[in-house]
């Protein structure tokens, strides 16, 4: 194979890898995009959970508060 031969096979190969990439560079476009919109979606969720987290230990704590009250009155008598 000559030398003009091999640069133009290496010539070809780049283009192709070339193309590959911006096929590539497409494609992450598209699932960034597609990530961001589902972070977007699920904001709400995540807000709705932390609500329902704090609810939770506020009824545990109102919970815990009553039984050491009770104790105490049930010491007291």
């Amino acid at each position: 194979m000559s030398m003009e031969n091999k640069v133009d096979e290496i010539q070809k190969d780049i283009g192709e890898i070339k193309v590959i990439l911006a096929e590539q560079h497409v494609s992450l476009k598209h699932h960034i995009k597609r990530t961001d919109l589902l972070e977007k979606k699920l904001e709400p969720i995540d807000t709705h959970i932390k609500m329902v987290n704090g609810a939770l230990k506020l009824v545990g704590f109102i919970g815990i508060c009553a039984t050491i009250a009770e104790a105490i009155h049930q010491l007291m008598r």
